[in-house]
């Protein structure tokens, strides 16, 4: 089965670099010219030819497999239609269109600045779009399912870059502004639901009378929203209660809410689930930011890369920052100083100040019981692991296990898989994973670590 988030663009390029030619070596080969080929990577074309594809793929000499590969991606990007709630002249209005609009005079726009390259990496959600556009095409009423759609993820996953991007994308149905608001920053307590009122009722410029109670604040700011057309991003998102208080009520206005845990509010509402990127996208987005050459002088290491991140774009980005910065490293050793349990303490140690402590501010929401569990479960070794797995390394009943693993679902750190045909399995990222064995082994918080590790290694001897 093939993987249904790659792009024709992406997919061309991982496999170019893969092959080892450049395009110009490629256009000689295929017949195809630089431009063209350069147009394809760039995703300027998005519907190739099936005689371009075979072209492309007898000119990289890729085999049956990739082959077929690149066909399917080809094929599914063809038949990509327009969404159902397009509004009029939407279809002009793509990513560029809207990036480079001028803004009306005095519109307001607190999104934060995008990065360069990763966003023309990462997946587009269809989900978005079609929120989007059906929130702006509704003029005065929100539509059935509501005018806030959730999306949710594991950390580092890329969840505020989905919602940024697709704001910036159809900025253009929102004339009134684009708000953006970091509910729980970095190192500081979440924000109240008050306070949440206030900090966007000053940005839109909503009265808010000195002293008023949140009950009084939400209601003029409802009011106030009644009559414009908003997108407002809500990220970091750690209650409902931050959420609901904001929800316009009469008003074509949209909410993104960037969610660290899932609540039940969800239920029925337009959700969008950022899953980690393939390996293949992994790739190109390291590609994006070291340079062809290097990943391909280095492919399989970088493949080994990609794959210990675990697909999240800021493992990437934090793995490609550290062989920027010591750009005598190999892909190799960068790979072998992550799974080394002794270079990997001070490697992950120096995470708090390069990733401005992202992951150290969510483990340190976590109760210490939480906190000691995920170290423990994160010894075992393994893709995926059952409950009775979890409850003999924790050293508790069944039950127990349970709900610790449920709360950590909650937190989207721990994911489950399962089916007819077998038990649940339950999945912790393989960089989450690397993370946490490090934190036990550095911080400690785990007084019997010997033991974990022995009830581990013995788990694993049994389900082999």
């Amino acid at each position: 089965m093939f993987e249904s988030n790659e792009s024709f663009r992406v997919e061309l390029r991982r496999l170019r670099i893969k092959s080892g030619v450049t395009q110009e070596e490629l256009a000689e080969a295929s017949g195809i010219s630089v431009r063209a080929i350069s147009d394809l990577e760039r995703g300027r074309t998005r519907r190739p030819q099936r005689k371009t594809v075979e072209l492309l793929a007898s000119g990289m000499r890729l085999d049956e497999h990739d082959t077929a590969r690149l066909v399917h991606v080809a094929r599914k990007s063809t038949l990509q239609v327009s969404l159902p709630h397009a509004v009029a002249g939407a279809g002009r209005c793509g990513h560029d269109e809207a990036r480079f609009e001028p803004g009306e005079p005095g519109r307001i726009c607190e999104l934060p600045p995008r990065l360069p390259g990763p966003h023309t990496t990462l997946p587009d959600y269809p989900v978005l779009d079609d929120f989007l556009q059906s929130v702006a095409a509704a003029e005065t009423l929100a539509p059935a399912n509501g005018n806030t759609a959730f999306i949710v993820g594991s950390p580092w996953v890329g969840k505020t870059t989905a919602a940024v991007h697709a704001a910036y994308k159809w900025r253009h149905l929102f004339p009134d502004g684009q708000l953006f608001i970091d509910l729980s920053p970095d190192g500081q307590s979440a924000m109240r639901p008050l306070d949440v009122v206030r900090r966007l009722s000053r940005s839109v410029g909503a009265p808010v009378a000195e002293g008023s109670d949140l009950e009084s604040a939400a209601a003029a700011l409802r009011s106030f929203l009644a009559s414009r057309r908003l997108l407002i991003v809500l990220d970091k998102v750690v209650s409902e209660a931050q959420v609901r208080e904001v929800l316009p009520g009469v008003s074509a206005s949209a909410v993104l809410a960037v969610c660290r845990r899932r609540f039940p509010a969800q239920a029925g509402m337009p959700t969008v689930s950022v899953e980690p990127l393939s390996v293949g996208l992994s790739v190109a987005l390291l590609a994006a930011a070291l340079g062809e050459q290097r990943i391909r002088d280095e492919y399989d290491a970088a493949i080994g890369l990609a794959t210990l991140c675990g697909g999240l774009p800021l493992a990437l980005q934090w793995v490609s920052g550290r062989l920027l910065r010591n750009p005598h490293w190999t892909l190799h050793r960068m790979f072998t100083a992550l799974i080394n349990p002794q270079t990997r303490k001070d490697l992950i140690g120096s995470c708090q100040r390069d990733l401005s402590g992202r992951f150290y501010t969510l483990y340190e929401e976590l109760s210490p019981d939480t906190q000691r569990a995920l170290c423990a479960l994160s010894h075992i070794h393994a893709d995926e692991f059952t409950l009775d797995m979890a409850a003999a390394v924790l050293g508790t009943s069944v039950d127990d296990a349970e709900r610790m693993i449920e709360y950590l679902m909650e937190w989207q750190i721990i994911s489950v898989h399962y089916d007819s045909a077998r038990a649940a399995a339950f999945r912790i990222n393989p960089f989450v994973r690397t993370f946490a064995v490090s934190v036990s082994e550095t911080s400690d918080p785990l007084a019997d670590l010997e033991n974990v590790r022995q009830r581990a290694t013995t788990v694993l001897g049994i389900q082999v």
